[in-house]
């Protein structure tokens, strides 16, 4: 846990100490496995660690990531069969969290496909393109489920004509009527001019070449036509490494939206304020002891993709830290931490006898107190900014967690206050997926489902914690129209 990036642990746990510890060896229980984003390579990485294999004394008690579905959805599996809480940091597969596909002891720090395609059909309706929609979509789960989500989405936001395509492995004419480019003569055809593409993410290598050069050769690449690319595409891969190669697809990504999460360090500071957790992330190569511990719990071996061959007392270290980001995903896999041991000490701390007046109740009162001195100063636009604030006087003054989830009193005296801070952009403004000012209260946290029973303490004390974290502020249950699913985090608030 880092003070520049959220606030002590003590405060987010109600006042109390937390005697949590994650292990930091493997003979203590700690693993950490490179999925290589394939879902069977996780199988043997837990069995590994389990007490009949000689690593753990004790079986595991969560497991987070993965970053991508296939070894999400594998590793959900195992935790269910566990009873242990996972949660990932990148998945956005739609079945995590639901008991009918036993998924059950799932959550995440990211967001679903649902949210996913919210976020695409709310851009499309700002940039004016509110109909005729083609989604070319691979035919495994990921694109089938991606295609079925979107449609669902757009039809409830009044877009009637929408046509579906599907391509399959391995994308060209061996399969005609399945092939990149025969889909992509049909398009041209039909004349739909908003074309979005949802494939898996080990399938871009190949399927994006494909794209470019047949958008190219059917005229599907000019300023008339909209392209977005769903899912875990590296941009930077293919305008900077790829560009010699290949100039269709730097002409195909001119204009083109990729829609994904994205974590808060890549977004260019804002008044000169670095992202706190791209701040902590500079510092840590002037600590050669941590430098070391990432080494020893990770140990990368030389050839292998990552490897890097820095002494960890050595100048180059620092230097490392300094120059090179954070992999994508590193903001959200911090924050996924974070819950699983907050979660930890909540249902630590349910075990144990409570007083009537916890330190949790205390600070909330105190927090209320001056939010409604500063609501009688300022107004409750600028209290509910200072809220996500750490270094506001309301923050500090009120002992208030940033972004903490505000008491009824404090909702009493500002009724959108609620909605409001769950998602907001520099200026304080809620922010829909176009990037408008909404006054939809369509996603946010579902106050009904805040105290979960998932018949694991763990999990429940996960689902119920609310923070301020390196992409935001974490919480769980997210409400959508007249639903919820307590495992999901509102889609407003990454």
């Amino acid at each position: 846990q880092s003070s520049v990036i959220s606030p002590p642990i003590r405060s987010m746990i109600g006042g109390n100490e937390c005697t949590i510890r994650f292990p930091t060896t493997e003979s203590d229980g700690f693993i950490v496995a490179d999925t290589e984003g394939i879902g069977n390579i996780v199988a043997a990485s837990l069995l590994t660690g389990l007490p009949e294999n000689g690593l753990m004394k004790d079986g595991p008690c969560a497991i987070i990531g993965g970053y991508f579905n296939s070894p999400t959805l594998v590793a959900s599996q195992f935790a269910t069969g566990w009873d242990i809480p996972l949660i990932s940091h990148g998945s956005d597969d739609i079945h995590l969290g639901r008991k009918i596909f036993d998924h059950t002891h799932a959550t995440r720090t990211s967001v679903d496909i649902a949210s996913i395609a919210s976020a695409v059909v709310a851009h499309l309706k700002h940039i004016g393109r509110t109909d005729f929609l083609s989604i070319i979509y691979s035919s495994d789960e990921y694109g089938t489920s991606y295609a079925e989500t979107l449609k669902t989405v757009a039809k409830t936001a009044g877009f009637n004509q929408i046509q579906s395509e599907k391509i399959q492995y391995p994308w060209t004419e061996i399969n005609p009527d399945r092939s990149v480019r025969y889909i992509m003569d049909v398009i041209k055809k039909k004349d739909y001019r908003t074309v979005l593409v949802a494939i898996p993410h080990y399938a871009w290598l190949e399927v994006l070449p494909l794209l470019a050069d047949a958008a190219e050769e059917f005229g599907t690449n000019g300023e008339d036509y909209v392209w977005m690319l769903a899912g875990s595409v590296d941009l930077d891969q293919w305008t900077m490494d790829k560009e010699p190669l290949n100039t269709n697809i730097t002409k195909f990504l001119k204009g083109a939206g990729i829609i994904r999460q994205i974590d808060k360090f890549v977004i260019p500071a804002v008044d000169g304020m670095e992202d706190p957790f791209l701040q902590s992330w500079r510092a840590k190569g002037s600590n050669p002891s941590f430098v070391e511990l990432v080494n020893r719990v990770n140990p990368i071996s030389e050839g292998s993709s990552g490897y890097y061959s820095i002494p960890a007392n050595s100048s180059l270290a620092k230097k490392f830290f300094e120059t090179v980001y954070p992999k994508p995903g590193a903001g959200f896999i911090y924050d996924a931490v974070m819950a699983v041991g907050l979660g930890a000490c909540k249902s630590q701390k349910r075990d144990k006898p409570q007083h009537r007046k916890t330190g949790q109740v205390a600070c909330e009162n105190t927090c209320s107190n001056f939010f409604s001195n500063c609501v009688q100063n300022v107004g409750c636009v600028q209290c509910a900014k200072g809220l996500q604030n750490e270094k506001s006087r309301l923050a500090r003054n009120g002992s208030c967690v940033p972004g903490c989830v505000p008491t009824d009193s404090m909702v009493l005296k500002c009724p959108d206050l609620r909605d409001f801070i769950v998602g907001t952009n520099s200026t304080g403004n809620s922010l829909d997926g176009a990037g408008e000012k909404s006054n939809s209260s369509e996603y946010f946290r579902n106050k009904s489902c805040r105290h979960t029973n998932s018949g694991n303490g763990h999990l429940d004390g996960i689902l119920s914690t609310s923070f301020f974290g390196a992409t935001g502020k974490v919480e769980f249950c997210e409400k959508i129209a007249s639903s919820s699913n307590p495992r999901n985090r509102p889609r407003n608030s990454v």
